[in-house]
């Protein structure tokens, strides 16, 4: 960037020393798209798309024929994998398992257009936290209700740490910006603490319901010892 915000020059994101596309450059822009062409955008893409062809297909009623017949047998294929990330959602909804996965390309493409940790990144990401929350309290695409409530702190816990990155721009106080930082870090830490809490709860669930058992199957009678089964056994 030169005098009043004139480009001039592009450069990678994180390495500014290579130039952009140059054979340097090349070694990790090859990969990259290789991974984002077969790896990243495949399962967005057939996670949003599916229940649209799904929906558009029932509504024309389509007559089967050779290409339909392959769709079909293609995304029977699929099934399994379709339902493992699809199955948490309402059948109206499950498309939201591909917007999960693009909600999460968007916030990580934000620095292309806008360096990190500049006003305008921050305002951009905050913008799509929004909508994306907005969208998702909307729609609550989730079957249980616990899940939208849990997806929903979620995003506005990350809502307001991105807030408060706006007060790290400015030029505060030390004291502002010490307690800037230490209320980020608590609101990063309060899903840490919901899963503690979560597997601690489900740990002593088992360890209790084992104990019950255990007890239980200490307090039958030996068969020997019920009447009626005396018959079976030999006795001296």
């Amino acid at each position: 960037m030169g005098e009043r915000g004139r480009i001039l020059k592009t450069v990678p994101l994180y390495s500014g020393d290579l130039s952009y596309m140059s054979d340097d450059h090349l070694k990790y822009v090859i990969p990259a798209v290789i991974c984002l062409a077969f790896i990243v955008l495949p399962p967005p893409i057939i996670l949003l798309s599916e229940p649209f062809l799904v929906r558009i297909n029932g509504a024309l009623n389509i007559r089967r024929n050779a290409v339909t017949y392959a769709l079909h047998r293609l995304r029977m294929k699929l099934k399994p994998f379709l339902d493992s990330f699809q199955g948490c959602f309402k059948d109206n909804h499950r498309c939201f398992a591909g917007l999960f996965f693009l909600y999460r390309i968007l916030i990580v493409l934000t620095p292309i257009y806008f360096p990190e940790g500049t006003f305008w990144n921050i305002t951009m990401k905050e913008t799509l936290l929004f909508l994306i929350l907005l969208l998702h309290c909307l729609c609550a695409p989730f079957q249980q209700k616990s899940f939208n409530h849990l997806t929903s702190f979620l995003l506005i816990d990350l809502l307001l740490i991105n807030m408060l990155q706006l007060a790290l721009v400015r030029e505060w106080y030390d004291s502002t910006i010490m307690a800037t930082t230490v209320l980020q870090f608590v609101l990063m830490s309060l899903p840490l603490v919901y899963l503690l809490g979560y597997i601690g709860l489900y740990c002593k669930k088992y360890f209790v319901q084992n104990k019950l058992e255990s007890v239980d199957e200490c307090d039958e009678l030996p068969a020997r010892l019920i009447p009626g089964s005396m018959e079976s056994y030999d006795t001296f």
